[in-house]
């Protein structure tokens, strides 16, 4: 309590200070003394208690890399660097655009994703890659090769980005913008509301509650597939092999469409006769349990094509006709499943529907060149009523519109500061100079030029819709005339939570 005895030695050494103002200097004294106390208790507590204080961990996005809290981590942490978790963070400008970021919405190994405003009051997302973050492993490797490994991954990314971007498909999350600056990498993109596999976990549960999908349910996941499909057609056409196809990947429009988004494992070619002549990739890509037999690490180094894609497609449709992850269904981890595991083939004959059985079992196959392309499953029973031209321009009514206000958000610096904790100043200096070396050189993050703005014909789509966060975050309440029309299911377990 030194600062306190200081604090109020000086009080009294100021002649001028009137009662009034000595009462109100001593109660906030007391008031941020007890605050540091009660943040001193709970850090003495077990972890547990800790995640209980602090807004929730975002389970969707976490991985083995992201940082996070747990109980064998030392009791001495700093109550200052979580205070800081609360503070804002600096607009971002660039091209004559600012953006004003309100909070982080998620995170990963390399980076996190903010939400925003623009100049014009539009919401948007922005994938930050945190250069210390994705750098790390130069405390383990050669710094130059790892400095090397991480320009490449970027540009890949980026590359991949503008194609799809110049695709004009509405079925593709495109890039609005990118730029860079000391400490990060930004890529701006349009804000989508949740995403498939968020989507399908609420389905899970409302079945646990005896509350089973109804018909209408059934024709939205076939309208999703029929647009799913029209967008990894075209990211082929374009020369774009996705290689981590899965539910999280697939982001639902305020309007209540999809987009296949995430291209950080994509691989883009130059070639003008893809796929007709394979574009074949060696290296270890995508998630267990949605990857194809051929990708698999055990088996990918004999190479593989586009057809993986289409494996990953069905792995992702049978995910939508059961409302879980198929290996979940079934009862297997998919971490020590087999290339080719024949427990899909029992998650398979769950599917109610006869047709997208059908279509199940030819897409699932073990061999790739006797998966369906994409026109022959268009084709397929499953997809009979499907108007292929209305789905392509967006004219088919989804009846149904997400709603991302309920969902837990962070502090925008939240990641920062965990990474902070797991890496002290040390490191974190280590690596920083590890990359101002490469920039001296020319190379490696430090030196890396990503600035891109999308053609204005491009920045706008009028059919993407108006997400209701705008409205919850600066009123606290959805005003009746900015409620969109929910899904009947929707409705049905609204009262439950």
């Amino acid at each position: 309590m030194a600062f306190l005895d200081n604090l109020i030695r000086c009080i009294f050494q100021r002649p001028n200070f009137t009662p009034l103002a000595l009462a109100v200097v001593l109660l906030a004294t007391a008031k941020t003394t007890l605050a540091r106390i009660c943040f001193q208790v709970l850090l003495k507590r077990p972890y547990k208690a800790l995640d209980e204080t602090l807004p929730p961990a975002d389970p969707v996005h976490a991985t083995d890399d992201a940082p996070c809290y747990t109980h064998s981590e030392p009791d001495d942490v700093d109550v200052d660097s979580i205070l800081a978790r609360y503070e804002n963070v600096e607009p971002l400008r660039f091209a004559g655009h600012t953006f004003r970021i309100t909070r982080q919405i998620g995170k990963g190994a390399s980076g996190f994703l903010w939400h925003a405003y623009d100049e014009c009051d539009n919401e948007i997302a922005i994938k930050v890659i945190h250069k210390q973050q994705m750098a790390r492993d130069v405390l383990k490797a050669d710094p130059r090769a790892i400095n090397a490994f991480c320009v490449s991954e970027i540009r890949q990314e980026f590359d991949a980005l503008r194609k799809v971007t110049a695709s004009g498909s509405p079925f593709l999350a495109p890039l609005l913008c990118s730029f860079s600056d000391a400490d990060n990498v930004y890529f701006v993109m349009r804000c989508y509301a949740t995403d498939l596999f968020e989507h399908l976990n609420q389905c899970g549960h409302l079945s646990q509650r005896g509350i089973e999908p109804t018909s209408h349910h059934a024709s939205l996941m076939k309208l999703w597939a029929a647009e799913i499909l029209v967008g990894m057609q075209t990211l082929h056409s374009i020369g774009i092999m996705h290689r981590d196809l899965k539910t999280d990947n697939i982001l639902i429009t305020p309007a209540g469409h999809v987009a296949i988004a995430d291209f950080g494992h994509s691989t883009p070619t130059h070639s003008q006769t893809w796929p007709h002549q394979r574009f074949i990739r060696t290296d270890r890509s995508g998630t267990l349990g949605y990857t194809a037999p051929e990708q698999h690490p055990a088996l990918c180094a004999s190479g593989y094509d586009y057809r993986a894609d289409i494996y990953a497609y069905g792995l992702v449709l049978l995910d939508m006709m059961l409302g879980v992850p198929w290996f979940q269904r079934v009862g297997r981890d998919p971490e020590h499943c087999a290339p080719y595991d024949v427990s899909i083939q029992e998650a398979i004959n769950l599917v109610h529907d006869l047709n997208a059985r059908y279509l199940l079992y030819n897409v699932l196959v073990e061999n790739p060149g006797k998966r369906p392309c994409w026109d022959e499953i268009r084709r397929s029973p499953f997809f009979h009523d499907i108007d292929w031209n209305r789905v392509a321009q967006r004219k088919y009514n989804p009846g149904w519109t997400p709603c991302a206000a309920r969902k837990s958000f962070h502090n925008p610096t939240s990641a920062i500061y965990s990474f902070r904790y797991r890496y002290d100043s040390e490191k974190r200096n280590y690596i920083q100079e590890m990359i101002d070396a490469s920039a001296r050189e020319g190379e490696g993050l430090g030196a890396l030029n990503i600035n891109y703005e999308t053609p204005a014909a491009l920045a706008h789509d009028p059919l993407h819709g108006t997400t209701c966060t705008r409205t919850r975050l600066h009123t606290g309440s959805v005003p009746e005339h900015d409620r969109q029309p929910v899904c009947p299911v929707v409705a049905r377990w609204r009262d439950h939570f």
